[in-house]
């Protein structure tokens, strides 16, 4: 899971105290930054929940602890997730370079598996199509057997293109919106009681 820019190598001063700096520009203009390692661990806490849930008896069926277990560690992962983006995109706002790497990082692996496996389910086009694009966790829910699990990616490259538009048109100053809507988010979620939801 672990596809994010927080992973950036440590960044040390090569004689004398360490930077008081968490930036950094090297020589060709590369933005380096300290490694936060404590979110190492929360990273492979959403890893092991998420790998628990889905190989591992929790528990009775009729109390659903796999399904809970589950939704923590996707939820572990997203908020990572967020904060890295946001992170990010607040250390250098050039969305061409956060863009190539985003794509750089998800779309070969992504499409390649979708082109070994949608063969294989004998889907039509729709199918194709949303998955590919990454919008297949929205209605109608247009998956193949195999390609459920895709439903992240969707949140997460929607995601990706929303923080695109605002900061295109704020700049950093748009960075402030993301915690306001996850609270209106969370807040319109519990006031239609949805729980749990696969839709961005």
């Amino acid at each position: 899971m672990n596809r994010h820019d927080g992973q950036s190598r440590d960044v040390a001063a090569s004689d004398g105290p360490p930077l008081p700096s968490a930036d950094l520009t090297s020589a060709v203009g590369e933005t380096q930054h300290r490694r936060l390692r404590m979110l190492d661990g929360w990273r492979a806490l959403s890893i092991l929940l998420v790998l628990a849930a889905h190989l591992l008896p929790l528990g009775p069926k009729l109390w659903n602890i796999n399904g809970e277990v589950g939704v923590i560690g996707m939820a572990v992962f997203f908020t990572l997730s967020g904060f890295l983006i946001v992170s990010i995109l607040q250390r250098d706002p050039d969305i061409g370079r956060f863009l190539v790497r985003r794509i750089a990082r998800i779309l070969p692996l992504a499409w390649l598996a979708l082109i070994l496996t949608l063969p294989l389910e004998k889907v039509g086009p729709p199918v194709w199509i949303s998955n590919f694009l990454f919008y297949a966790n929205l209605p109608p829910f247009p998956f193949a057997p195999w390609s459920g699990h895709f439903w992240s990616l969707g949140v997460e490259m929607q995601f990706y293109l929303a923080i695109t538009i605002l900061v295109l048109g704020l700049g950093r100053r748009g960075l402030w919106l993301v915690p306001m809507a996850a609270a209106a988010v969370t807040a319109s979620r519990i006031v239609v009681g949805v729980e749990v939801s696969i839709v961005t």
